[in-house]
């Protein structure tokens, strides 16, 4: 064994890159770091091995670990222009499978011909010692794989270099040190190894690319020190606009597309072959977009494509060229259908919360009239009730004035009653009720109510529990929904009444509910043949004293309201999709 300074220079070169290797590999997390880690490692493997053949004196030893060195000889150029091409944003080639065939094929190759080269010596035909002022060194005469792979690797490099001088020109300002620095790195292994297939004659028999290796190693480091490479890493161009969720078109002054992003022809279905062609029919399907004014305002519109069932918003902005001569238009679409739903429902839950207060709001301050109201009614009543009951005679004429203030009185007292019910402040006596056996009692009675013109056909469920509620108010919630349906039809029409013990969605309580719904509930279902409510008046269908009919005083529906509120339950309504209204009314089951 012999030491040299060429063996020397060559492990410190292989420290270097031992180094390089372990900083890459503490920022793995960076892009391209892994890709150096390998890359640092080919390198120390290559570097350490050249010295350890250049200790060696006898040819089998000297084969031996120009074998090893070949791990690193092949694959180091091969890990450089991967870290070009991740460095450069390209680094989805390296998935192509003719990509990775072209990097690593003949790599792979020429290590097993080394492996295998006593057998053909395609590799080298002869391993000759001789002296030199390094001492004995090997002299390899080389065969014509070698040629191919030295080509391939050129290749390679060269190539990785072109990629990172092009960096320099595309980056921002303050990371094209970090690229020049890197396009210089390859330069002096390359040039020493140029020099040793040349002329080995010039560089005493030695490959001084390994010897070289210290001075990349060293620009690397000052790329990492001064440039933070592996640190803060530049954006790759078209990186940004390529993973955007938002799809880019941009169209020329004519209206042709020019170009667009991977996004927009996942949303629009553009591809290459609609780069030139008119903007109305590319975009064909969400109509005229392109034609908004070119100034400096952004123009936003919403787009419902009904054949996929989708809804875009479209950004327009124009983008002044040629001196302002002209104008490209720049579109970002973007798909909102799930927002503009979600915005939709909310809005609707917010109108039912604030018409859910509201209406507990009315409540109260209907309740605390009614009574103020009840109690002077009261007294109004007694007196009037006394003074009927004096001993007059029957024909005299006050007798007729003290009976109708006794009846508008009665009248009057209804009302209160209804208000009252509707503020759930009316005395109740609740009670175990079978609402289908008291349904059937009262049909006779709701018979009268609609009328000889309207039907009324009444299904009774199966399985339906009991409910508790004084019987009385349940008569008053039968009577006015039937009532409502019958001024509904117009005195014309069927009117028909369901019970079903059943677990209601939870989005249909809306902003009824806080929580979940999750309970069965004995449900009363009234429907008509009438025209419908319009959506306009529904969400005030149980404020007191409003009416759509023009009839009556607006108190059925709030009277019911008040009642199901009061017991626990609910009222909703819904559109069937015969455009007839259904009004649900939802009791608690007896436990």
């Amino acid at each position: 064994m012999q030491i040299n300074i060429y063996a020397l220079v060559s492990l410190l070169a292989m420290v270097l890159t031992a180094m390089l290797c372990s900083h890459a590999w503490k920022r793995r997390d960076a892009p391209c770091a892994m890709v150096v880690v390998w890359m640092a490692g080919s390198m120390a493997v290559w570097t350490g091995a050249a010295a350890i053949e250049a200790m060696m004196l006898t040819v089998p030893l000297k084969y031996i670990w120009s074998v090893v060195a070949y791990i690193g000889t092949t694959a180091t150029p091969v890990f450089f222009v991967m870290m070009a091409l991740e460095y450069a944003g390209k680094g989805a080639a390296l998935r192509r499978r003719s990509v990775i065939l072209f990097l690593w094929g003949i790599p792979v190759c020429t290590f097993l011909m080394a492996l295998t080269n006593p057998w053909h010596g395609l590799l080298w035909r002869d391993i000759v010692l001789r002296e030199s002022v390094f001492g004995i060194v090997g002299v390899y005469v080389r065969g014509i794989w070698f040629w191919l792979f030295m080509a391939h690797a050129y290749v390679l490099v060269l190539g990785a270099v072109v990629i990172l001088v092009g960096c320099i020109f595309v980056f921002p300002a303050v990371f094209r040190m970090q690229p020049m620095l890197l396009a210089f790195s390859a330069i002096f292994p390359l040039l020493g190894n140029f020099l040793y297939i040349v002329n080995p004659q010039w560089t005493g028999g030695f490959d001084f690319a390994p010897f070289l290796f210290s001075a990349s190693v060293m620009l690397m480091g000052y790329a990492v020190l001064h440039g933070r490479w592996l640190d803060v890493m530049p954006l790759p161009p078209g990186v940004l606009v390529d993973h955007l969720r938002e799809g880019l078109c941009v169209f020329d002054h004519k209206n042709r597309l020019i170009g667009f992003n991977p996004a927009a022809s996942k949303l629009l279905g553009v591809s290459a072959s609609s780069i030139g062609r008119d903007g109305e029919v590319v975009l064909s399907d969400i109509g005229d977009v392109l034609s908004f004014p070119l100034d400096e305002r952004e123009h936003v519109c919403d787009v419902k494509r009904e054949k996929h069932g989708q809804i875009l918003e479209i950004l327009r902005v124009g983008i002044p060229v040629a001196h302002g001569r002209s104008c490209w238009k720049l579109l970002t679409i973007r798909e909102v259908t799930s927002r503009r739903k979600a915005d939709q429902e909310r809005m609707m839950l917010q109108q039912e919360l604030m018409q859910a207060r509201k209406l507990d709001l009315v409540g109260r301050i209907t309740g605390g009239v009614a009574h103020e109201f009840n109690n002077r009614l009261m007294s109004i009543m007694g007196n009037a009730q006394l003074s009927y009951d004096l001993a007059l005679p029957e024909q005299h004429e006050i007798r007729e004035f003290q009976s109708e203030i006794l009846k508008v009185g009665e009248s009057t007292a209804t009302i209160i009653r209804q208000l009252l019910a509707y503020a759930r402040q009316q005395p109740s006596d609740p009670q175990t009720v079978d609402i289908n056996q008291h349904i059937s009692d009262q049909f006779s009675l709701l018979e009268q109510v609609v009328g000889s013109g309207i039907k009324l056909h009444w299904f009774p469920g199966q399985g339906v529990p009991d409910i508790v509620i004084d019987p009385l108010q349940l008569n008053q919630v039968l009577v006015q929904l039937v009532l409502n349906a019958k001024e509904a039809c117009e005195d014309r029409g069927v009117v028909t009444l369901r019970t079903s013990y059943e677990i209601l969605p939870s989005a249909s309580f809306g902003a009824v509910s806080a929580k979940d719904v999750r309970e069965p509930f004995v449900c009363l279902d009234i429907t008509d043949t009438g025209p419908g409510i319009d959506p306009s008046v529904a969400v005030q269908l149980f404020e007191p004293f409003v009416t759509t009919k023009g009839l009556g005083r607006g108190l059925g529906l709030a009277t019911v309201y008040g009642i199901a509120t009061q017991n626990g339950g609910h009222v909703l309504t819904d559109k069937l999709s015969d455009g007839t209204t259904r009004f649900r009314v939802l009791f608690q089951a007896e436990n």
